[in-house]
């Protein structure tokens, strides 16, 4: 009965399949996470000229703030949107390289493992750009924490 189930499984049809099932749900689920990213800028981008439009009658000062600050928020998206691909990448070839790799291999281990600390890095790395290019969320953050000493 066993035999039936391994064969099915091991044959070239079955895995191309699981490789391309792979790759679609892992390009899928970056693309998802790079639309959203892109719409919350668009968004953010119309609130921010919606904005501009309101305080019409205020120096020129505060409008080089807003265009620093409306920088600022691009680079943050795209070094988040940089950091999230690149971060899902090993993970990726880790789902492919299981059709070609011997699973209880030293390099498979080593490599699932390199490649799972380089996502969990890139997800909670998101913290650290928004301290560094947020002013709010530095100082809300800074706020918080200090409460808790």
């Amino acid at each position: 009965m066993t035999e039936k189930y391994t064969s099915v499984t091991s044959s070239a049809a079955a895995s191309w399949l699981i490789i391309i099932s792979s790759l679609f749900r892992s390009v899928f689920l970056v693309l998802i996470n790079f639309i959203i990213n892109l719409i919350s800028l668009v968004l953010f981008r119309k609130s921010v000229e919606k904005n501009k439009k309101i305080k019409f009658s205020i120096k020129d000062s505060s409008e080089s703030n807003e265009s620093t600050a409306s920088r600022n928020l691009t680079r943050m998206v795209i070094i988040m949107g940089f950091i999230n691909v690149f971060g899902s990448v090993p993970t990726m070839v880790v789902y492919i390289s299981q059709q070609f790799i011997n699973l209880n291999s030293v390099f498979y281990v080593m490599f699932t493992t390199l490649a799972q600390l380089i996502y969990l890095l890139a997800i909670s790395s998101d913290m650290c750009v928004y301290l560094y290019f947020n002013k709010v969320y530095r100082e809300t953050f800074r706020n918080v924490f200090l409460r808790f000493l």
